[in-house]
């Protein structure tokens, strides 16, 4: 049976769903990361090898049934990034049309599907990316978390440990953050937590998950965690204004769709956020996961290749 693959390639774990040519779900895998930075080519390469035999064997059907795979994944919008992860796919010899975008195009089109709109992450990193009714394409954020990822669980971690050590010292605030966060990262003494951050287990996804302790603190009244708060959430509004001043968009308000743990999970967030876009954009709640998007594309994809025929 001829079917889709839809894949999003998070930093935390990777999902992949099949589906036939008329959008029924027939299958869904989990594994962890696919960001080939990460795991080297090689690991990516089996990664991805061994993700579609576990979809094809989840679903039921063959992999040399795929007619268009369509992978969202971080990176894909660089050159150099997109070449290499394109010679991996073509490499497991598919004999499919094979589409690679980036992992926030997909989960525009699984939270607006094919409309103009932009779509506002914010979950380990952060990134804003908006398609206007021309289907020009424009971003704001997504560099990484050296360079960016302003608002996301990783700043907001990094963020209340920079400030807990600075209060300590009589630098800031008061906060009672440091004594959560140390319970939270399981170290004994500030020594200890020190030597955690600088190790390799001081992952970007451990520091993101202290959002968890820093909305907690703020729920009950800590200053600087609300004031930690606030600044993440008016830097996610600073990436959708980008993308709007940018977008040249035609109708108001934009729909914007939302995704990641730090705005699905944090109520006062997307308070904060709504507050300072006003009304020039219509808030929607995504109903379906990204990878979704992936299998729309890839349906609309297949369905215009299948009439050219």
């Amino acid at each position: 049976m001829r079917w889709i693959a839809g894949i999003d390639g998070g930093g935390t774990k990777t999902v992949a769903c099949a589906a036939d040519c008329e959008g029924r779900l027939l299958g869904r895998v989990e594994c962890g990361p696919a960001n080939y930075h990460v795991l080297g080519i090689e690991a990516f390469t089996r990664r991805m090898e061994d993700l579609l035999a576990s979809l094809a064997k989840n679903a039921g059907v063959e992999v040399t049934d795929i007619v268009v795979l369509c992978a969202g994944l971080a990176g894909v919008d660089r050159p150099a990034d997109r070449e290499k992860i394109l010679t991996v796919f073509q490499g497991l010899r598919l004999e499919c049309t094979i589409v690679l975008e980036n992992d926030a195009r997909i989960a525009l089109a699984a939270g607006v599907g094919t409309q103009a709109g932009i779509v506002l992450i914010a979950g380990t990193g952060s990134i804003a990316y908006g398609i206007n009714e021309e289907g020009e394409q424009v971003r704001a954020g997504g560099w990484g978390h050296i360079l960016g990822d302003e608002g996301s669980g990783y700043a907001i971690g990094r963020l209340a440990l920079a400030r807990s050590l600075k209060a300590l010292e009589g630098r800031d605030k008061p906060t009672v953050l440091l004594e959560g966060l140390m319970c939270r990262l399981e170290v004994q003494d500030v020594a200890g937590l020190i030597r955690f951050i600088y190790s390799p287990a001081a992952t970007k996804d451990k520091l993101a998950a202290l959002t968890e302790v820093v909305e907690a603190a703020r729920l009950e009244g800590d200053w600087v965690a609300g004031e930690i708060i606030r600044e993440a959430a008016d830097s996610l509004a600073e990436l959708v204004q980008s993308v709007l001043a940018r977008g040249r968009f035609q109708s108001f308000p934009v729909p914007v769709c939302i995704y990641g743990g730090v705005l699905r999970n944090i109520a006062v967030m997307r308070q904060f956020v709504a507050e300072k876009l006003g009304n020039k954009v219509q808030w929607v709640i995504p109903q379906e996961e990204p990878v979704m998007g992936a299998l729309k594309i890839g349906q609309k994809i297949a369905k215009e290749r299948d009439s050219r025929k």
